[in-house]
């Protein structure tokens, strides 16, 4: 085992192709996963094209301290950022989204409390009484409840 240690002989192609499995993983894991392990693996492979005798304990040390800073820095960033960014807004907020829209009454709407149309999917409503039938506007959403208004 210890022969085998000796010979081990890490080229900057050794963290080239590294990075790249890496990036690999990122693609098919969610969240940002293997992306600091990527650029601690890129920036070993610079230090070692540069510094081409660099023992194998040694660049598993840098290695392993570029990955635990590029970790550090990259969580510190997203918090300090909050939220990833995404296109869409309204994304995991399905209710907000039906606001302004003009559903159906499914089920009549007495005492303020009833059933609405929305698309395939039956939703309870708030509001003004109405008959099955009757068409009124999502004016407010409150978890799964939806205010409604006459049109």
């Amino acid at each position: 085992m210890e022969q085998l240690l000796q010979e081990l002989n890490f080229t900057h192609w050794t963290w080239f192709v590294l990075l790249f499995v890496f990036l690999f993983l990122e693609m098919l894991v969610p969240g940002i996963a293997f992306l600091w392990l990527s650029i601690a693996a890129a920036i070993t492979g610079v230090a070692v094209a540069i510094i081409s005798d660099m023992s194998w304990e040694t660049q598993i040390v840098i290695f392993t301290l570029l990955s635990v800073i590029s970790v550090y820095i990259g969580r510190r960033v997203i918090r300090q950022t909050g939220e990833i960014p995404s296109d869409n807004e309204l994304l995991n907020q399905r209710g907000t989204a039906l606001i302004g829209r003009q559903v159906t009454v499914a089920h009549d709407i007495k005492d303020g409390r009833g059933k609405v149309k929305v698309g395939d999917s039956l939703w309870t409503a708030i509001g003004p009484d109405k008959k099955a039938g009757e068409q009124v506007t999502v004016t407010q959403v409150h978890g799964t409840e939806l205010t409604v208004e006459e049109i």
